[in-house]
């Protein structure tokens, strides 16, 4: 049978996000066909309609000025209800690009010296692994399932320089694991790091809850750090969006 799927782009991981796109968010999967017409013809123009880059999609129901009007007001609800994505083209809290000195630079990257066990990062900032005012730590964002279609499960080092306010992504996991596989994973992701954490936190709610009281049983030198999530993800993202797009959080050198 047919199938047809009509909806507001509002969360990645959407009805339309989880069945029928890959996981870059535009690309069908197979036996899907989708159909996407935003408002305001984004770069590279709509071929389908013959619009340029910046044309209105029909401009007697929102002419362009409108159009720019609501984007100007709020990029992240513009880009869900008039564009029909829920990824802002410049990322909605994290930019996948930005402007810095010297034309278009992307996030920060760090490269990490073994020799002298450092994070050498843009410009000549360097974040020693060893030095005691560098803080390592671990958080944990926890799924359930090892469905194809499930969320991930990440687990990630991070190393803090108070000095620098630098945070350093030393390394992660990103997989889909069972419930019952988490403690394993999780100690071989420790037991595999050069630094080991100060503390690890895990959200305290369902499974996360079970996984604290698990590796507290089983792992009493770990300090864990139950985390509550008292705001929604907005509120809890913006001010980290903030020092990304600053250039405060460094990730590994892709081309290493």
């Amino acid at each position: 049978p047919l199938e047809v799927m009509m909806l507001t782009r509002w969360h990645e991981g959407d009805l339309a996000g989880v069945f029928a796109l890959e996981e870059d968010g535009e690309t069908p999967k197979r036996g899907w066909c989708a159909l996407r017409l935003p408002a305001v013809a984004e770069p590279g123009g709509n071929v389908p309609l013959g619009r340029e880059e910046g044309q209105s999609l029909c401009p007697q129901i929102a002419s362009k000025d409108f159009l720019e009007t609501r984007l100007r007001e709020d990029p992240v609800w513009f880009s869900c209800i008039y564009q029909g994505s829920p990824i802002h083209a410049q990322g909605n809290f994290f930019k996948k690009t930005y402007e810095g000195a010297g034309g278009q630079l992307t996030f920060h990257h760090h490269r990490y010296d073994p020799s002298s066990r450092r994070y050498r990062g843009p410009g000549e900032a360097v974040i020693e692994a060893d030095a005691e005012s560098t803080v390592h730590f671990m958080v944990l964002d926890l799924a359930t399932s090892k469905r194809t279609k499930a969320d991930w499960t990440v687990f990630s080092h991070w190393a803090f320089d108070p000095w620098l306010n630098t945070l350093v992504l030393v390394d992660r996991v990103k997989d889909r694991f069972s419930t019952d596989e988490h403690s394993g994973v999780l100690t071989d992701f420790v037991t595999a790091q050069a630094h080991k954490p100060l503390v690890i936190g895990i959200e305290d709610k369902t499974f996360g809850t079970g996984l604290i009281n698990e590796l507290r049983a089983d792992k009493p030198e770990w300090v864990i750090v139950p985390l509550k999530a008292d705001r929604d993800k907005i509120s809890r993202g913006t001010p980290y969006s903030s020092a990304v797009n600053g250039g405060h959080v460094w990730f590994p050198d892709p081309l290493l």
